[in-house]
């Protein structure tokens, strides 16, 4: 069985709650995608690359390397898939 982290912000601390993931969820990483990715694996420092909308090797593996430090390999995928939640989640912790 999977499971996703689901974040709410309450009070500026980030709680996680798990859930069966939708299949609807599962974005494939197009180049906005892969572009949106970079920047916010850039600003964690994960990133190190060109921001070129390419979802490449090193783009790939900079999201991998996050993923293992949020304990979200179950969401990984080896091609060119992201589970929204996680794009959220990613989102609010490159803003945070």
């Amino acid at each position: 069985m999977c499971f996703v982290l689901y974040f709410a912000s309450e009070n500026s601390r980030i709680i996680l709650y798990l859930f069966p993931p939708d299949p609807a969820d599962i974005l494939v990483i197009d180049h906005d995608v892969a572009r949106e990715l970079q920047e916010l694996l850039t600003s964690l420092g994960d990133y190190q690359g060109a921001i070129s909308g390419s979802y490449d090797n090193v783009t790939r593996d900079a999201f991998r390397k996050f993923s293992g430090r949020e304990n979200l390999e179950e969401r990984w995928f080896e091609d060119a898939r992201i589970d929204r939640i996680v794009l959220e989640y990613l989102r609010q912790k490159a803003t945070s």
